[in-house]
């Protein structure tokens, strides 16, 4: 009975190993192991550029990112995107982009062009956004919500486009898929805020204080530093630049190790924002402006008070150099001549952290602009010393005939006559 039993196994087992002498051992399932089914499109619609005024109720001084994209550039912002481009050599504002045309978030923090003519906006809770000549088309995780916080997006030589979230881990899209991979660890580990690609398609991810590490399908997640990273460039030779809080680190593809601060040169040592033109790297610091690292050298450019800004993102193109700040965009042309796009009729520059109404008259608390109230469509302001105890306004609210406005120092409250000031006794 065995011996028939060998009879008819033996033959499968020899075909089988037939079998994989032909065609190899079997491959793993890609698609099983890091696909993400649980990105939705949720909306579609045609592209409409309509509109190129600011609206009074929208934070978008606050530029995140600047992409540049058939002709225009266009501003990722805390208020939706805004579309400039180029006349005279100066910069307007010429068309908005905000939820009212079919974006799934006004807060926009990153973006990217891919090989096929989209642009793609990572949003902070509401996924990304792809946009083209015919349409907007915005994708959302419906199970993950910290898949949703997109922190930074950018294409690879393949023309996949990857993003990095908020505790969610690193995404892939590849043909309309989604993929996902994690490192081993917790919400922070996998709490990625920036991202570089080489050509040979290696990752270079930073996190907010769990270290940094390197990416590749094959090896999976490997930690090479510890340093706060603001931003990450590969330039043309494959070496990796590091935008940290206490200087502008070098990692040679060789290996070697090398820290550029004051002492070099630069005007800060705290660099928030980098970006590759050719040969040259341009260096963007909190409240010092930017400055340029070419032959060997950094240049400051911080000879005009336009550029004593936070630089979050720059972009350099065409002979102009694009500053993101925190209140507004700044362009820079040769050693002296700049100009600053600022929005019109915006309440404060700034987040708006509640509003309420007193009849017809609106009232907005900002996060570190004062209140302000909008009547006779006219804006006025109060803001600390003269108005307030602090410039942080946390609630405005109207009871009755009187208006409270509670900050981080204190509460005003006004009255139809008069106003009183309640300053916190207690500090923990």
């Amino acid at each position: 009975m065995k011996k028939n039993k060998l009879k008819i196994i033996l033959p499968v087992i020899t075909a089988l190993i037939l079998s994989l002498l032909l065609t190899g051992c079997p491959k793993p399932d890609y698609d099983r192991v890091h696909l993400d089914p649980d990105w939705t499109l949720i909306s579609q619609v045609p592209a409409t550029f309509i509109n190129p005024d600011w609206e009074v109720h929208t934070s978008s001084r606050q530029i995140k990112s600047i992409t540049f994209y058939n002709g225009r550039y266009y501003l990722g912002t805390e208020g939706g995107i805004l579309i400039v481009e180029m006349s005279g050599g100066e910069a307007k504002i010429v068309e908005k982009l905000t939820s009212e045309h079919g974006l799934s978030s006004n807060y926009i923090t990153c973006s990217a062009t891919d090989m096929n003519n989209n642009l793609w906006f990572g949003t902070k809770n509401m996924g990304v956004i792809k946009i083209n000549d015919i349409e907007i088309i915005c994708y959302r995780n419906m199970k993950n919500p910290n898949a949703n916080f997109v922190t930074d997006i950018t294409c690879d030589r393949n023309g996949d486009i990857w993003f990095t979230s908020l505790g969610a881990g690193l995404f892939k899209i590849q043909n309309e898929r989604f993929y996902r991979f994690t490192a081993p660890g917790d919400f922070k580990v996998n709490s990625f805020t920036r991202i570089a690609v080489t050509d040979s398609g290696e990752i270079y991810l930073a996190t907010i204080n769990s270290g940094n590490y390197k990416f590749d399908i094959v090896h999976g997640f490997t930690r090479f530093s510890d340093e706060i990273v603001n931003d990450l460039e590969i330039d043309n030779f494959g070496n990796l630049w590091m935008a940290t809080t206490s200087g502008l680190i070098l990692i040679e593809r060789s290996g070697e190790r090398k820290i550029f601060n004051s002492t070099h040169g630069l005007n800060s040592d705290y660099i928030s924002s980098l970006f590759f033109s050719g040969s040259n790297l341009y260096i963007g610091t909190m409240g010092r402006g930017i400055n340029v690292y070419e032959q060997n050298r950094f240049k400051t450019r911080t000879n005009s008070k336009a550029y004593q800004d936070n630089i979050s993102c720059l972009y350099f193109n065409d002979g102009m150099l694009f500053a993101g700040t925190e209140n507004g965009l700044v362009t820079y042309q040769g050693d002296f001549k700049h100009g600053r796009v600022k929005p019109e009729n915006e309440p404060g520059g700034n987040i708006i952290m509640s509003m309420d109404f007193d009849g017809e008259t609106l009232w907005v608390g900002t996060f570190y602009s004062g209140a302000g109230y909008f009547s006779n469509s006219n804006w006025s302001w109060l803001r600390y010393p003269n108005d307030l105890p602090s410039n942080e306004v946390n609630a405005v609210k109207k009871i009755k005939n009187n208006i409270f406005i509670g900050t981080s120092s204190g509460l005003l409250i006004i009255s139809r006559n008069s106003k009183h000031l309640l300053l916190s006794l207690i500090h923990i």
